[in-house]
């Protein structure tokens, strides 16, 4: 029987949460452990293979080149479910992602894995590590020695507390964790999330969001209309320019083709606000990043000092808005080497939050780099 090359399937990893895995399979065998590549929030798996275009896929170029690679949506983003929305970092790092890697081990019958993350999904590449690393044990099956190389897409090892942006995020989380439990049932349903998640998305609609909620009305046709509006590319481009996210979605990170599949692909609706809650307690006044879950803390980037020696490959620019360079190259200074790229000093080229991914003067060079990277000899 001739296997698909793409193929999904929804991993259920416990009675209230299910995980789209789209797996790709590799057109020629290379032996190397399999790739597992992990969104950031406000995101979702389509940020490695955009809707329509295969040629801006990182899942695809690797597939092609003969690794074996595995995509999800977290839980609450994309094709994933979840049934209760009170969940955080903890549950998205320690719980969701070690059954990914356990699927993919038995999948393809490896013993280790390649973790790759952008944004925030390389921090829980990093936690997951440091967490194996200092308690010396299995999360939920998966051992140290089940983590391969790793490779990091503009992802922080620590946090840089007064950077603007964070700053005015982390100022609204906690107003906007409330309002999403409006009824006051002690869960979050969906529709209050979406709710709040516009709130978030678009801070000129606060006010009107605001009186919404008050009326308990769902405001619907706000979110109708934004993706009626991302069908459009420039409509889309008025759009993103009122947005928050115009710095994780930088027009000039974008050819204008593909751009507007970008928009779509954009998690309206789900990506967990309450990460935002965690990032505003984990970021201390000298930039460690720490969270609890199940009575363990995890601090970064100090713990990644445990790890067992590995293979890290990061990539950054110096003029990415959302997350400065040196909160990335900080990862070096504890695992001792490795090789940090600054797309300006390598490539000539600067890069928004996402145009590691999709600017298309840089990304055949950054998707060449990393599988140079993965079949060099450790």
């Amino acid at each position: 029987m001739i296997q698909k090359a793409i193929q999904e399937h929804l991993l259920s990893v416990s009675k209230d949460v299910s995980l789209r895995l789209r797996i790709y399979h590799p057109v020629q065998q290379l032996d190397r452990p399999p790739v597992i590549l992990l969104h950031g929030l406000l995101s979702s798996s389509d940020m490695f293979d955009a809707p329509g275009v295969p040629e801006a896929s990182l899942a695809r170029y690797l597939q092609q080149q003969g690794f074996a690679v595995v995509t999800f949506d977290q839980r609450g983003a994309g094709g994933s479910t979840v049934d209760n929305w009170a969940f955080g970092l903890g549950e998205l790092t320690f719980h969701d992602l070690p059954a990914v890697i356990r699927y993919s081990l038995d999948l393809f019958e490896a013993d280790r894995v390649t973790l790759s993350g952008h944004s925030l999904g390389g921090v829980q590449a990093y936690l997951l590590r440091a967490f194996l690393a200092r308690y010396e044990g299995a999360c939920h099956g998966i051992t140290i020695h089940h983590l391969g190389d790793a490779f990091i897409l503009a992802s922080p090892a620590r946090f840089t507390p007064d950077l603007p942006l964070w700053k005015a995020l982390t100022r609204i989380s906690h107003r906007l964790i409330g309002c999403m439990d409006h009824d006051e049932d002690g869960k979050i349903h969906r529709e209050d999330f979406v709710t709040a998640q516009t709130t978030l998305q678009s801070p000129s609609l606060n006010f009107l969001v605001y009186i919404l909620l008050k009326t308990r009305v769902v405001p619907w046709f706000v979110r109708h209309a934004i993706r009626w509006a991302a069908t459009y590319p420039f409509i889309a481009r008025i759009f993103l320019r009122l947005s928050l996210n115009n710095v994780l979605f930088h027009r000039h990170d974008f050819d204008p083709a593909i751009f507007h599949y970008i928009i779509k692909a954009r998690i309206l609706d789900a990506g967990s606000v309450q990460l935002l809650h965690d990032i505003k307690n984990g970021v201390q006044s000298d930039g460690v990043f720490s969270i609890a879950y199940e009575n363990l803390r995890i601090s970064l980037p100090d713990d990644l000092r445990l790890a067992p020696p590995f293979r890290l490959m990061t990539v950054t620019s110096s003029c990415d808005g959302l997350i400065p360079a040196g909160d990335v190259t900080a990862a070096h200074e504890t695992v001792q080497g490795g090789r940090c790229l600054i797309t300006e000093q390598t490539f000539g080229i600067s890069s928004g939050h996402s145009g590691y991914l999709f600017k298309p003067a840089l990304y055949p060079q950054v998707y060449e780099t990393i599988y140079r990277f993965l079949i060099e000899d450790g």
